[in-house]
């Protein structure tokens, strides 16, 4: 009734009926002879292989840990810090050596590095006063004898550790009191040498 006969025809005609259909699809000539293209298969590009990460220092081991009351020395006179952790880091391949105050992992109070050079000096009542990096005093306070006596040989070793290849001299270091404070106290040393340190690495 609206199209005529001719329409009719000319609408079924095989001759030009292919590009009549594509036009009414809205496909152009090229991209009916390649197929479509959002439903082609693209394999996905591999990644390309990293590139080796730069060596870094590992991370820094506890040689030892205590609990302590600390105290910094400030305006003439000592102030109560509270109850820190005590630890003695070793990172063997930088050959760093440090003693670290802190409250948690977060909350780091201070350090002092560790060298050949490095105080440890005990006192009576369990009681060992520390340099850190800027110079001030420290007095820990440990919770017995035996355990500041095992931060001391701590200490000793990584002194001598510090020191790497070139160690040439053998590291002491009081474990309690000196005769030249307490003349009542019998003054114990650790040692430790070149052998002794080779065997910690």
């Amino acid at each position: 009734m609206f199209f005529s006969a001719e329409d009719d025809d000319q609408d079924f005609v095989s001759g030009g009926s292919k590009s009549r259909l594509a036009n009414l699809f809205g496909i152009d000539k090229q991209s009916s002879q390649g197929g479509n293209e959002s439903l082609t298969y693209t394999a996905p590009k591999q990644p390309r292989p990293k590139e080796p990460a730069p060596q870094t220092e590992g991370a820094p081991g506890v040689l030892f840990a205590s609990a302590v009351n600390a105290y910094k020395y400030v305006d003439g006179k000592y102030a109560t810090q509270g109850k820190l952790g005590a630890a003695i880091l070793a990172n063997h391949t930088s050959l760093d050596y440090r003693i670290l105050l802190y409250v948690s992992k977060q909350q780091q109070v201070t350090n002092a590095k560790i060298t050949t050079a490095f105080t440890f000096t005990v006192q009576p009542n369990n009681y060992a006063i520390i340099y850190d990096d800027s110079r001030l005093t420290w007095s820990l306070n440990f919770d017995s004898e035996q355990n500041v006596q095992l931060f001391a040989k701590n200490v000793a070793l990584a002194k001598a550790l510090s020191a790497g290849s070139a160690l040439e001299t053998v590291i002491s270091q009081d474990l309690n009191v000196g005769e030249g404070i307490d003349s009542n106290a019998k003054s114990d040393k650790c040692f430790v040498s070149r052998q002794e340190k080779e065997k910690y690495k």
